[in-house]
């Protein structure tokens, strides 16, 4: 964004209004040196009182945004921006997968829809009938679908009402050095298994082989097809059940995000803002949905403002969906 720009604009229009930088000040809550540095192009005000001096001084925020002539320099600002909000969020949010097996993922709090069905239907054959006909069971499905939820709700569904040691690794988790611990479970629950290091696959099929051969349950989740995986890790194992999770459907979606605004303290978010964001944004990753989201957290608490409308939500998210709309490829970056 060009700030010279910018700040000449600001001034025009303060000038038009008749307001000294004192009283434009004063209107939005910062300082005057803050509107003098804005104005001479020194700095940018953040997106929350960027917003605040467009109402003040009746710009639209495409008048903004349509300041940026360079695609590229968009793109990098789209990537960095979006890059920053994501890893953050996951962290602050503990959006990221879990490292172990996690009591706030259930069955009972899992969506599901035509796309997810058949998971949740094998996930509890599989939880009457521990180690016999569907072992191992391999669940395939793109990020974002759903597969760590479900791994970790059918891990405390077993150990909750089958009095079962259930153990979950993911390729951050596993150590080589622990495999005799892992041993002394029943259940066996392997999360994104196409992701694992090659200095850890030899010990990880050693250890699937050993729980099918005691008629331990072992139930693994994965990015890529069965046929993939064996290419990919020059292994062979005979996976005795594949079922398949998909996208889930734009209403489920919705309702996903409703599930997560309900466990939200001191914040209202309208259910008019989870439309917006499902219908505006092109991710269907549910993760992604969930970061974006949390995200208007922040801009609650710089702004003071805990009820979040359509309003606050269009400034709050104005960047992310106008990039989305208009430079399409960016996509890619995810």
């Amino acid at each position: 964004m060009d700030q010279e720009k910018l700040g000449k604009l600001f001034k025009q229009r303060r000038e038009e209004k008749k307001l000294t930088q004192q009283e434009l000040a004063d209107l939005i809550g910062v300082t005057y040196k803050a509107i003098s540095n804005w104005e001479h192009g020194r700095r940018l005000p953040d997106y929350s009182l960027l917003a605040k001096v467009c109402d003040a001084l009746s710009i639209s925020l495409d008048e903004i945004f349509k300041m940026e002539d360079d695609i590229e320099d968009k793109k990098t600002l789209f990537d960095e921006r979006l890059e920053q909000d994501f890893n953050y969020f996951e962290d602050a949010y503990n959006v990221s997968p879990p490292k172990e097996l996690d009591s706030k993922y259930q069955l009972d709090d899992f969506v599901i829809d035509k796309t997810n069905r058949l998971v949740i239907y094998a996930c509890s054959a599989v939880a009457e009938s521990l180690g016999n006909l569907r072992n191992p069971l391999y669940i395939c499905g793109k990020k974002g679908t759903g597969k760590t939820h479900v791994l970790q709700g059918i891990g405390n569904y077993i150990k909750d009402n089958y009095d079962k040691k259930v153990i979950y690794v993911s390729s951050k988790s596993f150590d080589n050095n622990k495999t005799s611990i892992y041993k002394n479970a029943d259940v066996l629950l392997i999360d994104d298994i196409d992701k694992y290091e090659e200095s850890n696959i030899e010990e990880l099929y050693k250890l699937i082989t050993f729980f099918v051969d005691n008629k331990k349950q072992v139930i693994v989740t994965s990015n890529i097809h069965p046929k993939k995986l064996e290419e990919k890790n020059n292994k062979t194992i005979t996976w005795n059940f594949v079922v398949y999770i998909f996208i889930p459907e734009k209403e489920t979606r919705k309702e996903i995000l409703r599930k997560e605004v309900n466990k939200l303290n001191n914040i209202t978010i309208k259910d008019e803002v989870i439309d917006y964001i499902v219908e505006n944004t092109e991710y269907d990753n549910v993760r992604k949905l969930k970061i974006i989201l949390y995200s208007l957290l922040s801009f609650a608490r710089v702004t003071n403002n805990y009820k979040i409308g359509i309003k606050e939500a269009e400034i709050a998210l104005y960047p992310l969906f106008n990039y989305q709309k208009n430079y399409k490829n960016m996509r890619s970056y995810l």
